[in-house]
């Protein structure tokens, strides 16, 4: 099975919603698991989901069953000088709507959800693209 970046992925389903935005989730929420969760011989795991409704959901686990301040962080402006801590709260200025859960296998996944631009009513035509 081919391996795609998730613009690819997007352009292929015919995602109607801001592509480079969603991949800008995906790269900010796999960077923060890597930075602040990755454990040796432990996974990281990224899962796309195309909703019905058009919604794209942005799922990436992790071995850490925790995550300390989860809504301070999406709630705070974060100060301009810091280095970090500011990944979060500024997925949710592109519409993100961010939440995190513990698996029963260990570890949690953090979700990110994005609504297109357009609620697709019918798929489209077969080689073409749009709402």
């Amino acid at each position: 099975m081919p391996a795609y970046t998730p613009g690819e992925s997007l352009a292929q389903w015919c995602w109607p919603g801001e592509v480079e935005d969603a991949t800008l989730v995906v790269f900010e929420l796999v960077t923060n698991a890597i930075r602040h969760a990755r454990v040796i011989d432990q996974d990281l795991g990224l899962k796309l989901l195309l909703l019905a409704t058009g919604e794209l959901v942005i799922e990436v686990s992790d071995p850490l069953g925790a995550f300390p301040n989860f809504a301070e962080v999406l709630t705070s402006t974060p100060a301009c000088d810091r280095e970090s801590g500011r990944e979060l709260w500024f997925l949710t200025l592109l519409g993100a709507e961010l939440a995190f859960f513990l698996r029963e296998t260990g570890g949690k996944i953090v979700r990110a959800r994005l609504t297109p631009l357009c609620s697709p009513v019918l798929a489209p035509p077969r080689g073409s693209c749009g709402c």
